[in-house]
């Protein structure tokens, strides 16, 4: 069974929270920002512990 997410958090590498959503759909979740190229942490919550991403962004 997957991990239903309910909240999305995304988060620079000095730990400034730059997005943060409610979300209501499971699977696929587009977002639409515009970062500079670095290193992020994607967080997402749900019922159970949170699952971290570390993503590098590159233009």
């Amino acid at each position: 069974e997957e991990e239903a997410f309910n909240r999305i958090e995304i988060i620079d590498q000095q730990g400034k929270l730059i997005y943060d959503e409610s979300i209501n759909e499971q699977g696929f979740y587009y977002i639409e920002i515009n970062l500079p190229a670095g290193m992020y942490y994607v967080k997402m919550s749900g019922d159970s512990s949170p699952s971290i991403q570390k993503i590098l962004l590159m233009k």
